[in-house]
Parts: C-alpha cells; structure tokens; sequence
C-alpha cells in the first residue's frame, strides 16, 4: 500500500505539500512538508487542517480527502470501474485524484509516470458521438472519469471536460490528459427533468443577483447541463489557451464534517456557524454575508431543501500575508421541492424551522439574527429577489433550446406554481 503525494497546481507548476503515509503503525496520517507549513504566505489545504509540522490522524483528515470524491451510486460506479472497495477513498483518489475540485493532485508517490507528473496541458478532441456514448449511464461516465484521473465531489452523475474557447457550447469540447484542467462540469440526472428544472433555477438566481456560474443546456441524448467551473480561470494565449487552478474546500471540508454528515445541524446552526465564518475569515465579509443570505432566501424560494453544507464553498487566492477567502459562486441551485418523492426537510434550519413548509414571514426575522444582520436589512437582500424571480423564471423558460428541451416553457410554468406559496411568504416579510 503505496503512500499519496499531495501536492497543489500553481502557475503551471506542481508544487508537493505534504504525503499521506498509508503504513503507519498507529494508522494512515497527513502531514505537511516542513517547508511548506512553515512558509507564511502558503494556503492550507482545508480549514480544518491548518498549516503545522505535526501530523494529523486519519479523523482529522478524512473529511477534507473523503470530501473530494463523488457519493452514492456514482461513487459506487467509480470504485467498480477501479476494482477497489467503495469505502477505500484514498485508493479511488490514488488513481483519480489528478483533477479534483480546487487545485490539489493526488497522486500514488510510487508512481513516476513523466506523462502524469507533467504539468503540461494535454488535451483529446471529444466528437458529440462520444459525448453520446459518454452519458448512456454512470458506469460509462465513470469509466471516463478514470480515463481523465478526474474526481469530483457530489451525488449527480458528472463528468469534467474543457471547452475551446470561442467555439459553440454545442462542439469543442476536449478531455484532459495528463495534468491538463478541466473547465466544465457536464452532468445529468436519472430523475426525468433535474437537470432542466437546475438550468431554469440557475437561470433565475442570475437575474435575481445570485452569484452563479454560466450554465448550458445541451443535448447528448439526454439533457445535460454544462456548468462553467469557477474554480478556473481560462486565458487565451499564442499557444492556445491556459488553465489556472483555485483553491476550493466546500464548508463540511472546512468544518471537519465527513460527506456522510452534510445535512447534520452544526450546535450553533448552519447558517449562524457558516456567516460566522465570513465574519472572521472572509476578505471582503460584507459582499460575501449579502451573497450567502442571498443564496439562502433564493433557496427557500425555489424550494430547494438540499442546500446542505457540501453545496457552498469557499475559494483560496495567494496573498502577501497569507490566504485571501471569498466564498464561492452559489452552485447546484434546484427545486427539490418539486418533486413529491424528495423529503420537504429543509437541509440548514431557516428561522428555526427544519421543514420548509413551516417557515414563515417572520422566520425572516430569525434568519437576519442567525446572519448577523437586521431585518431591513435582509428585505433590502430579499425584495430584488421577489421582484424578479417570476420574470426570470419565464425568460429562462423561453429559450430556445432545440427539440428535446419543447416542454421547457411548460417546466417554467410548473415551477412558478411550485414557487407561488414561498414567494407570498418572502413578499409578506418584505411587506410588499
């Protein structure tokens, strides 16, 4: 059992952090490189595993590590595909963690490949008959997944591709080879519909001010949403184009919560432990307070009860004096309330109440406590939200999409039906 190399991707150049010794006696352990955690400018790997010369267990670093792999039956799928235990997640990240989310490479320290340890980028034209044959089901998009050593977190069926850029969202896509980046997340869904209804409530969230990142619905034989990775940044130079990696943890890696505790309640609540974090951390606290109770109330809108703690972000820039945090892009927007099979149990207690049909207009008030803010100030947030959702849901509905997406106009039209009690809750507390 060989031990891991950790290392992150800075400007084109990868850089070794630390190493996961995989046959220590008293067990697996995590520990930095001296030189790494003594330099005061360097980024932490996780929130929950601060620079230090001493070594963290595997309880102290399972979280974050654990964290950047897929969950349930896609995981499943990978572990299948590489012939190892679903459980044993440094074995999948051995052999797929070479374009995780954020900008860390795991690698197998046993494994000298020049091809792998290249940090050039490498990158395979992939024709639309592929993409078809790409998205028949999981097992073939984890199949691909292992082709592109690429890992990535979450319970959707996803698989990471770079764009061309200029080239129609429809053609140009490539698969990374090597140590190349992906720059999208293409995903779809065995629930009829997900992925159009996520595309029509992404939509909504940018016109109603919600960060998010660019979205397209394509068409590979099934529906599939292209999401713009915001933890890349993609310039155009003579040789092509280049790939620049962020640092990314979501907050169960930041707060040392295992994917299996996502939807746990923190002691203080979610929301509270997670706006006390911008407080403290954040670069700019202020914006990113306003974003987060943005995402917050447009989630409560949309009836999206799976807004758990692995779906918001915080992204890691280098700076002089150490890490500049920003929270992410809000991302995975969808309404789950739409669907009658999920549960109606809100994923973070707004205004204390858990299921969301028991928020009220003076949850709101609740809330603003939790945010650290008062409640006009939450209307302020609150009332573009109100003001534009019904429009933007529309607009979004009447895109034109091509034959397999003729029922989006009639999705629309169900969502703003889905949506109307909260909406009058939402306009209620803002008095409208």
């Amino acid at each position: 059992m060989s031990n891991l190399r950790v290392s992150l991707y800075r400007e084109e150049t990868v850089v070794r952090v630390g190493t996961i010794e995989r046959n220590n006696t008293d067990g697996s352990i995590f520990r930095y490189l001296n030189e790494y955690a003594d330099d005061n400018a360097a980024i932490p790997l996780s929130q929950s595993l601060p620079l230090s010369t001493d070594a963290y267990s595997e309880d102290q670093f399972r979280p974050y590590f654990e964290g950047l792999l897929a969950e349930g039956n896609a995981r499943e799928a990978l572990a299948a595909e590489l012939h190892v235990r679903e459980t044993d997640y440094l074995a999948i990240l051995a052999q797929c963690g070479r374009d995780c989310i954020g900008d860390v490479i795991i690698e197998d320290d046993s494994d000298s490949n020049p091809q792998i340890t290249s940090a050039k980028n490498s990158y395979e034209e992939v024709s639309n008959e592929q993409l078809f044959l790409f998205f028949r089901s999981i097992p073939d998009m984890s199949r691909e997944n292992v082709g592109s050593r690429l890992s990535l977190a979450g319970a959707q069926s996803k698989i990471g591709l770079a764009h061309m850029p200029g080239s129609p969202m429809s053609q140009g896509w490539l698969k990374p080879r090597g140590l190349a980046a992906s720059t999208h997340i293409l995903k779809t869904g065995s629930i009829e519909k997900l992925v159009s209804l996520e595309f029509l409530c992404m939509r909504t969230a940018k016109k109603c001010g919600v960060k998010v990142p660019e979205v397209t619905l394509l068409d590979f034989g099934k529906p599939v949403l292209a999401v713009e990775r915001f933890d890349r940044v993609v310039t155009i130079d003579e040789e092509g184009f280049r790939v620049e990696r962020i640092h990314q943890e979501d907050f169960a890696q930041a707060f040392g919560m295992t994917p299996a505790s996502k939807y746990v309640e923190l002691p203080n609540g979610s929301i509270a432990s997670i706006a006390q974090w911008i407080r403290s951390y954040a670069a700019k606290p202020t914006e990113d307070l306003s974003q987060f109770a943005k995402a917050v109330c447009f989630n409560y809108l949309i009836g999206n009860c799976d807004a758990h703690l692995k779906n918001i972000s915080i992204m890691y820039r280098v700076g002089k004096r150490g890490p500049i945090r920003r929270l992410s892009p809000a991302y995975d927007l969808v309404s789950t309330s739409f669907f009658d099979r999920f549960s109606k149990e809100l994923a973070m207690a707004v205004g204390g109440a858990r299921d969301i049909r028991d928020v009220k207009p003076s949850s709101f008030d609740l809330l603003a406590s939790s945010l650290g803010i008062t409640s006009s100030y939450l209307r302020s947030i609150v009332a573009p939200i109100v003001d534009n959702a019904e429009a933007a849901i529309r607009e979004a509905g009447s895109e034109s999409l091509g034959p397999s997406q003729e029922f989006l106009p009639y999705l629309a039209d169900d969502l703003q039906e889905d949506i109307a009690p909260r909406l009058r809750v939402l306009e209620e507390f803002c008095n409208l």
